[in-house]
């Protein structure tokens, strides 16, 4: 009996450290648009994001923030304005979804399998030469259409968005505030996936959209709560100090 239970913890232990760290056999490539809150934000703004999706977990990220992460240089071959999130799915532990606001001042961990509540509807489309299955679901606030493809049967897709039996390759909001559309599917095992170190301040999802929205509208303030180790702590007292020269975003959940 012993034996079986410590072959039984050891297995529970391989299948931790395989979701600390895992290898790319896929990369999936979006273009992703999203509308501003300012009343003069009258287009959508643009990001290219990638999802590298290995054999047990995936890291959703913007192509424009890794970019910066890499290089040295200020010239950035991808324009836009970036989301400024990342996602991992099965990490920190196999069932978690651990998104984290860049660069990574705040985190937050769900379980994968409590998000999303799909219905599988009537439609068909093609993308990147992909069949397309449809299905919608309400989650925290917005309405979102999908086309998952169940040639690719990993059930993942950008941001959040998984539970489906195939790969989402498109997800819209009902109200076209913002948009991911696949524009490359890859086959790689040219690098890893591994959890950042720098993952911290965990909250709920609810906390991390006020604190996003406080970071617009009010810099100092944010990075006051961050320094003091307050962003618990629902108390803000606000200094004025916007950010400039970035658009003000919607948020992707919507808490009431």
């Amino acid at each position: 009996m012993k034996r079986n239970i410590i072959v039984f913890l050891l297995l529970g232990l391989c299948f931790c450290v395989k979701a600390q760290t895992d290898s790319v056999q896929l990369q999936i490539t979006y273009a992703v648009q999203f509308k501003g809150t300012s009343k003069t934000d009258t287009i959508h703004q643009k990001d290219i994001e990638c999802l590298d999706i290995g054999r047990l977990t995936s890291h959703y990220y913007s192509l424009i923030d890794n970019w910066y992460k890499e290089h040295s240089t200020n010239t950035n071959p991808y324009v836009g304005h970036s989301l400024k999130f990342e996602v991992y799915k099965n990490m920190p532990k196999l069932g978690n979804i651990t998104y984290i606001h860049m660069p990574g001042w705040i985190t937050v961990i769900e379980k994968n399998d409590q998000l999303f509540n799909w219905n599988l509807v009537a439609g068909d489309s093609t993308i990147c030469n992909y069949s397309c299955k449809k299905a919608i679901t309400d989650f925290r606030g917005r309405k979102w259409t999908v086309w998952y493809t169940l040639d690719i049967p990993n059930s993942d897709g950008p941001w959040k968005f998984c539970g489906l039996p195939g790969l989402v390759l498109k997800a819209t909001d009902n109200n076209q505030n913002f948009d991911f559309t696949c524009i490359g599917i890859n086959r790689t095992k040219a690098k890893g996936i591994v959890y950042p170190s720098n993952a911290k301040h965990i909250v709920s999802a609810e906390r991390a959209d006020e604190l996003q929205q406080l970071e617009q509208k009010d810099f100092t303030a944010y990075m006051n709560l961050l320094l003091a180790g307050q962003v618990v702590i629902r108390e803000i007292k606000t200094q004025g100090n916007s950010r400039k020269n970035h658009p003000q975003m919607p948020s992707l959940e919507l808490f009431k």
